[in-house]
């Protein structure tokens, strides 16, 4: 690992599931660390554990043995409430599927987790606005969810992980049901969150395409996690992909950060922009 500040550290994690005839290792014993303000994509083929590892990152599924460190507190040492507020106030989530309040509009929805953590309406809805403005998508706060495309949904689901300044971003396959064109918007979006409001991102995937987006990458095979230590930058072609959905400044921001490769990376197994609305109805 390098020395930068991680926030995350997974240590002798393993997860174990108990069948009537025979004991499934999801998870077998690893330790890693996530670095602050790192683009993690984990990725592996279906089936491989990375949902479970995932679940484990947020405090939904206790580890059959191991810890979960965030920002120096061990997850799975606090009960399911003080965790569930926990990972209200630390981690923002975006999923492939979005869960929306049918009966609520957009601003309402994405003040959802504001409600969840006691604010009242009037105090919520200010924030819920600031965050549809930070991803562009403010225009849209009086509409339904229902009348939105896949990709306005998913910019809003971004806005809706933002409303309460978490530290961490978590993408379980947001590109999973878009498009190429709003697939590779959502990515621009997620590096933009990077860079310009200095969030942590970790996305999982099973899309290879998106992995030279990443600056650090955690792979899972079979219930064995394997970390990479490179520093990657983006490829030319995927340079050329996204440009149509970056500002000058974003490429600049984005090309400085990332166009760092290391001459000597190494893998171990471990035992440790904004995008611009270009949805078409």
């Amino acid at each position: 690992m390098n020395n930068q500040k991680n926030v995350i550290e997974i240590v002798d994690l393993e997860k174990s599931f108990v069948l009537p005839h025979t004991t499934v290792k999801a998870i077998k014993k690893c330790s890693l660390s996530i670095p602050k303000n790192s683009f993690t994509i984990i990725h592996g083929p279906s089936g491989s554990g990375k949902s479970t590892l995932l679940d484990a990152i947020t405090g939904l599924e206790e580890p059959t043995a191991g810890s979960v460190i965030f920002n120096s507190v061990n997850l799975y040492s606090l009960s399911n409430d003080k965790r569930a507020n926990f990972r209200a106030n630390n981690l923002g989530l975006v999923y492939q599927t979005n869960y929306w309040v049918a009966s609520l509009n957009v601003l309402d929805n994405v003040c959802v987790p504001l409600f969840l953590s006691g604010y009242l309406p009037h105090e919520a809805r200010p924030l819920a606005l600031e965050a549809l403005k930070k991803i562009n998508v403010d225009h849209l706060a009086k509409q339904g969810p229902d009348v939105l495309s896949i990709g306005e949904q998913q910019r809003v689901s971004m806005a809706r992980a933002l409303v309460s300044d978490p530290q961490v971003i978590i993408a379980d396959e947001p590109t999973g049901s878009l498009d190429t064109t709003n697939g590779d918007a959502i990515m621009s979006l997620l590096l933009s969150l990077k860079t310009d409001f200095n969030k942590t991102i970790i996305m999982v995937t099973h899309n290879l395409e998106y992995l030279p987006m990443s600056t650090y990458r955690i792979s899972v095979k079979d219930g064995v996690v394997t970390e990479d230590e490179q520093e990657h930058g983006l490829s030319p072609e995927t340079k050329e992909k996204l440009k149509h959905y970056m500002s000058d400044d974003d490429d600049k921001q984005i090309q400085d950060i990332l166009n760092n490769r290391s001459s000597n990376s190494t893998s171990k197994s471990t035992s440790g922009s904004k995008a611009e609305d270009k949805d078409q109805k």
